[in-house]
């Protein structure tokens, strides 16, 4: 019986600043919990020599709304000027032109807390 689901869009990655960026990510899935959640990744870049990792939790509240609460603390590196839209989680490229013409980045320490739930 499997619990982790790996997420594939950290296994490896290429950009001016961090050059080789190779990692792993994933969330424990429902048959661990159904109600309860951890996630997050770990990324080493080869050029900075760096790591770079995220972890997090989430808890259901609600099956019948999908109300859940979710807690992450991230340590990674963003593209100067960079707006994260809802969408950009799920997009995943070995290679992104942007990125490699892009040579500053800069490297936020981020708490997110939301609570989400149906209507």
């Amino acid at each position: 019986m499997v619990f982790f689901d790996i997420d594939l869009k950290y296994i490896i990655k290429y950009n001016n600043y961090e050059g080789l960026r190779l990692g792993v990510g994933g969330i424990t899935n429902d048959n661990l919990s159904d109600r309860y959640k951890i996630g997050g990744y770990f990324a080493y870049g080869f050029k900075d020599d760096a790591i770079k990792y995220s972890i997090g939790n989430s808890l259901r509240l609600n099956k019948e709304r999908g109300t859940g609460f979710n807690f992450y603390y991230i340590d990674d590196i963003a593209e100067i000027g960079s707006f994260k839209y809802l969408t950009d989680d799920r997009l995943y490229s070995v290679f992104e032109p942007r990125l490699v013409n892009v040579t500053q980045f800069y490297k936020p320490q981020t708490w997110q807390a939301n609570l989400q739930t149906e209507f």
